[in-house]
């Protein structure tokens, strides 16, 4: 996964990857893995989105 220190401390941003994982029912290393895709931001919220809506129905 890329960090980018110079914005957010690394600290905050495992913080912040535990709490996306824990909102979304994804582990924290599938958080990583789609952090680390090609996918663009706006992919990720469609699929992040996707996967949440089908555990939901």
């Amino acid at each position: 996964m890329r960090l980018y220190s110079d914005r957010i401390s690394y600290i905050s941003m495992a913080e912040l990857l535990q709490e996306a994982a824990a909102r979304t029912g994804f582990s924290t290393s599938e958080m990583e893995d789609l952090l680390d895709s090609e996918l663009t931001v706006t992919q990720l919220v469609d699929y992040i989105d996707a996967v949440v809506g089908q555990r939901m129905n």
